[in-house]
């Protein structure tokens, strides 16, 4: 990561260039640094082509503009302003707090991501058992209502 004091000693030695650079390396990092599959992405497109960070942020950027697609592009929740990307959250199933390592991330642990998937399968599974129930209920009563079947001859 480029600190302050970093930025005042590149901008003071005028190599534009090297700036511009490290620069872009911090929206790679930091982009990157988002979601594990990004990061996996965006490595590949560096490593296949022979890029600079700055010739990666160039050409994603160019090809939205390229497209028409600036204007089009929708928001991700990751770059809004003001959101707090890892702040702490409550684990739905164990109630703890917990910060996210990865965006997206719902639960504090796999085991309550287990435990979770678990419940949810439980739940499944009566309701299918309940509706297994009902039909044989109303097999039942059709069969009722229609009185016995004529004999046979």
């Amino acid at each position: 990561m480029v600190s302050k004091e970093d930025v005042k000693v590149l901008k003071k030695t005028g190599d534009d260039e090297n700036f511009i650079e490290e620069c872009a390396k911090v929206v790679v990092d930091y982009v990157g640094s988002l979601d594990p599959q990004w990061d996996k992405r965006l490595k590949i497109a560096m490593d296949e082509k022979g890029w600079t960070n700055r010739q990666l942020c160039g050409s994603l950027m160019g090809v939205q503009l390229d497209r028409g697609l600036h204007l089009e592009t929708p928001t991700h929740i990751l770059f809004e302003p003001g959101v707090k990307h890892f702040s702490t959250k409550e684990c739905p199933e164990c109630q703890k707090a917990f910060t996210p390592k990865i965006a997206g991330q719902v639960m504090c642990s796999e085991a309550c991501g287990l435990a979770a998937a678990r419940k949810r399968k439980a739940a499944r599974d009566e309701e299918v058992a309940r509706s297994a129930i009902n039909v044989e209920a109303a097999m039942a009563a059709a069969q009722a209502a229609m009185g016995p079947p004529p004999p046979v001859r």
